[in-house]
């Protein structure tokens, strides 16, 4: 998934706190032994799997359609500032190469 990891954390860290379960309990129902995979998404260390995600979202109690949102809008995001960046870079490459 490319999105901004940290915000999505943040996001799952609430949602589990307010499903009432702790990072070992939610690691278990989506079937892990630790809690460290759950630690790892809410510090944006990585994104949950792909095939994790209704899982994820049904144990929460977040409709599928609010989690995809978040992901999409955090992928548009980062999206736009890659190819804004991007856009930069090919502009002073370009002004580099007509002073040659």
């Amino acid at each position: 998934m490319i999105i901004n990891k940290q915000l999505f954390g943040e996001f799952l860290a609430k949602a589990r706190v307010e499903s009432g379960l702790s990072q070992l309990q939610l690691a278990r129902e989506l079937g892990y032994t630790s809690p460290q995979y759950v630690s790892n998404w809410e510090r944006g260390i990585c994104g949950p799997p792909l095939d994790k995600l209704y899982q994820l979202s049904k144990t929460l109690r977040i409709s599928p359609q609010t989690l995809m949102s978040m992901i999409l809008e955090e992928t548009e995001v980062y999206l736009r500032n890659e190819l804004r960046l991007g856009t930069r870079a090919a502009k002073v490459s370009g002004k580099a190469r007509s002073r040659r």
